[in-house]
């Protein structure tokens, strides 16, 4: 077993310290583009975790990502195959309210 210095020590904790602060801060997937990929009675579970990522809420078949210090929820709700029966994109911010059921 050997002795680190402390000025060693300080590098390892700074390495990690940057290692660790990059994981962190993962970009956040919940942008109007990523969105506008899902489809409706096309697009599965998995497939909208990739696009979005791991929703805030769940109940029952719905997916919800909150956002709130842009105002903005997204709200998408899976049919009994798993995939994707409604999207809903609600943005306080622009008032915007997208409900792919209004466009049927």
């Amino acid at each position: 077993m050997t002795k680190l210095s402390a000025k060693r020590i300080g590098s390892v904790v700074a390495v990690a310290a940057m290692f660790v602060g990059g994981c962190a801060s993962t970009p956040d997937r919940v942008m109007r583009q990523n969105y506008t990929q899902i489809r409706e009675n096309a697009s599965t579970r998995a497939e909208v975790g990739s696009l979005l990522g791991t929703p805030e809420h769940t109940i029952g078949d719905t997916w919800m990502y909150t956002r709130p210090e842009q105002h903005l929820t997204v709200i998408i709700d899976f049919g009994a195959n798993g995939e994707v029966v409604r999207k809903q994109w609600v943005d306080g911010e622009t008032g915007t309210w997208d409900d792919s059921s209004d466009q049927q």
